[in-house]
């Protein structure tokens, strides 16, 4: 929804995620639903409301030509790795430090908790890591939270989200009045998706 002046009073930002393959189940998705609600939540920035509308839906069969704008896919794999979205890779227009992957696919490894979908989920919703990777002697790789990232889902797969974040989501709606922005971003849509004025 809009204020007078034309800036964002209320938002919301969606993904639906299809998890399919190995270890992917509907049980699996409702615990990714339950894990989600406490880690994507509301909040209230510059006086307007920046919610989330994550939702987790398991589906044997599906393929990433089936998907609709705001529909994603993560494929659990029983193979050891490391999860990824594929997609776009940018600097962002806000913070020319960050680098967001916001493809509509990934992969999820079978070693992958929770924590590693939802955040994997971050990219969908156009969220940038928020951590260093380095080696050790042994050529072992390890991965550090940026300063201010400890505890975030996109630092370390914590279970908060940086207020940051939700800053850039209402500056990209406001700048954008709602006209081509990511699909991810919803701004007072009616039924039929006209903006609400």
């Amino acid at each position: 929804m809009f204020r007078k002046d034309r800036t964002v009073s209320k938002m919301e930002v969606r993904a639906t995620v299809y998890i399919t393959g190995a270890n992917a189940s509907a049980a699996r998705a409702k615990e990714l639903n339950a894990l989600a609600k406490g880690t994507f939540r509301s909040k209230k920035v510059d006086g307007a409301e920046v919610g989330f509308n994550v939702k987790y839906v398991y589906k044997k069969n599906i393929d990433s030509k089936d998907l609709k704008p705001g529909e994603n896919m993560l494929n659990f794999v029983k193979e050891t790795g490391r999860s990824e979205v594929y997609g776009a890779v940018g600097e962002d227009s806000f913070d020319s430090s960050r680098i967001y992957y916001t493809g509509n696919t990934g992969t999820v490894y079978s070693d992958g908790d929770n924590m590693s979908v939802l955040h994997e989920t971050g990219h969908f919703l156009g969220l940038p890591d928020r951590y260093t990777d380095f080696k050790d002697k042994e050529g072992n790789v390890f991965s550090k939270a940026h300063s201010g990232f400890v505890g975030d889902l996109m630092g370390d797969k914590g279970k908060k989200l940086n207020s940051n974040y939700y800053q850039d989501y209402l500056k990209r709606a406001n700048e954008n009045k709602g006209i081509d922005k990511p699909s991810y971003i919803q701004i007072g849509r009616d039924k039929k998706g006209n903006l609400i004025k």
